[in-house]
């Protein structure tokens, strides 16, 4: 009698585990699957920046240029840009 209760807590027991590890398993997954989710938007973040970079970068070559062709003097640590 001592033997089957004792048998039927540590299935108890076993079960409660079972149950708690597939739980601490699923909840790290949605982690996982939300630093994906934040690791793609700040990739993409990081890609709009660039391109908005790089379109400055465009326009003041492009003015520096118009100041160099009607002979526009330019500060000396704007020519080094």
């Amino acid at each position: 009698m001592k033997q089957r209760r004792r048998t039927l807590k540590n299935r108890g027991y076993a079960a409660s585990c079972r149950i708690k590890r597939i739980e601490q398993k699923d909840e790290l997954e949605s982690e996982k699957t939300q630093e994906y989710r934040d690791m793609e938007a700040m990739q993409e973040d990081n890609n709009r920046m660039r391109e908005e970079i790089e379109s400055w970068h465009s326009k003041y070559q492009a003015l520096k240029k118009f100041a160099q062709d009607k002979k526009i003097i330019i500060p000396p640590d704007l020519e080094t840009m």
